[in-house]
């Protein structure tokens, strides 16, 4: 074993001990009853199956510190630095009660907001739930409703949400989170994480896609400073150890491998996969563009759309906008579908999709050199986009392929940066050259 693998060992080590639950929690252990501040959040559940899940999702936002310059404006916020405290009730509770207790209706008049894990016991007429909802939604002067987080545990059939969030459910995003995930290993992980960070979203007012890029940003300093533990005991050991040789551990097995998976992981469950699938028993061709130079990230999304738009019509190919309803969302999946002019391509759906997720490689890059965060030199930003860019199209083809969700479906990417690699792409579509690559 070489200096450097025993560095990266020692350090995980560290990290383990620093944490107390593994090397790459992010999320502290967080004590239930330690904290007496006010209720900023209440989790309403049905202790018969939801039980679980409220105690992580409770351990998870208790040990989530706020960066109060990311909060949208007007957003209420906890004393705490910490999203705390999260009330869970620990006693089992029915309508038949003679009282709606002392202490919940306390609880609930602190509570800023409502998370309810929508489940099939949650639902049913005899749950607690649905005094805990109206409560909520009654008390104070404001309108409550919209503070409400439904949580859908069991899908969003009227047997698995109360009656009182139906509407709710209708008419706005809600967050869903399958209790199988924690089973399903790498990609389970990566549902619960995306999950995890739309509550984020809808308590603070800040895109789910901010906080996921200032997570990675988190986790590599904890991961620095791990290193630093581990470089003490390798001190005795070894002569000397450089600054370089811990700067080139982290930055290659953190800024080379975690970053651009994450931003793969966003771009397949908010759109490749759901895409792929709603075109399942047909070949569905995608083209991707990215873009061309560390330039072309500060453009907005909408003039490469526009360019590839005047190049396809160039190309005699028509675009059409498209909204997809995909089963569980409220929300149509919004894409463009391409043919050429007068007719259809019978055997295939070929869409477009400009790569906005890739403009969080420009503001990270900016955060790690500002002038009080040096990471890294301004010369080094180039080297480092082009090289997530092409990590990107890698592990996308990698993801795809081991999600079972879609192992039965027909699907190719390809990738252009301009117009010579867009009329290549056509050409290998118009001739049927794409389907035997």
């Amino acid at each position: 074993m070489n200096v450097v693998d025993m560095m990266a060992r020692l350090a995980m080590i560290a990290h383990n001990g620093l944490n107390g639950n593994g090397p790459f929690k992010l999320y502290p252990q967080v004590r239930q009853g330690s904290d007496k501040s006010k209720t900023y959040v209440f989790i309403s559940y049905a202790r018969s199956d939801a039980a679980e899940v409220a105690n992580l999702l409770q351990r998870r936002l208790e040990g989530y510190r706020i960066l109060r310059k990311l909060v949208g404006e007007g957003v209420p916020l906890p004393e705490s630095k910490y999203l705390r405290r999260v009330f869970v009730d620990t006693e089992d509770l029915s309508v038949s009660s003679e009282s709606f207790l002392a202490q919940l209706r306390h609880e609930l008049d602190d509570a800023e907001y409502l998370i309810v894990l929508c489940s099939k016991a949650a639902a049913r007429s005899d749950s607690f739930v649905h005094k805990e909802i109206e409560y909520f939604t009654k008390k104070k002067d404001r309108d409550n409703a919209a503070r409400i987080l439904p949580i859908a545990l069991d899908g969003v059939g009227d047997d698995a949400v109360p009656e009182e969030l139906r509407e709710i459910v209708k008419k706005r995003n809600i967050v869903l989170w399958d209790r199988g995930w924690p089973s399903q290993g790498r990609l389970g992980k990566a549902h619960l994480h995306s999950a995890f960070f739309k509550v984020l979203e809808f308590l603070l007012g800040v895109d789910a896609g901010v906080l996921n890029n200032r997570y990675w940003i988190t986790w590599r300093r904890k991961i620095v400073r791990a290193v630093c533990v581990g470089a003490a005991v390798m001190l005795a050991l070894v002569a000397a150890l450089t600054h370089d040789v811990i700067n080139q551990i982290h930055r290659v097995k953190f800024e080379k491998q975690v970053f651009p998976l994450s931003i793969d992981y966003s771009y397949m469950e908010a759109f490749a996969a759901p895409l792929i699938a709603q075109n399942r028993g047909t070949n569905c061709i995608i083209i991707a563009a990215m873009p061309k130079d560390f330039k072309e990230l500060e453009n907005k999304p909408w003039q490469k759309k526009e360019a590839i738009k005047r190049d396809l019509e160039s190309l005699g190919w028509e675009w059409e906008d498209k909204e997809l309803q995909i089963p569980n969302w409220q929300r149509p999946l919004v894409t463009a579908m391409i043919r050429p002019s007068g007719r259809d391509i019978l055997e295939m759906n070929v869409y477009v999709d400009v790569v906005s997720q890739l403009s969080a490689i420009k503001k990270v890059l900016d955060y790690l050199t500002a002038e009080n965060n040096p990471f890294h030199s301004a010369d080094e930003k180039e080297e480092l986009a082009h090289y997530y860019v092409e990590k990107f199209e890698e592990e996308l083809i990698k993801l795809l392929n081991e999600n079972p969700a879609i192992s039965d479906c027909s699907w190719k990417f390809k990738f252009v940066t301009d117009k010579d690699e867009l009329k290549k792409a056509i050409d290998d579509i118009s001739t049927g050259k794409v389907l035997n690559k």
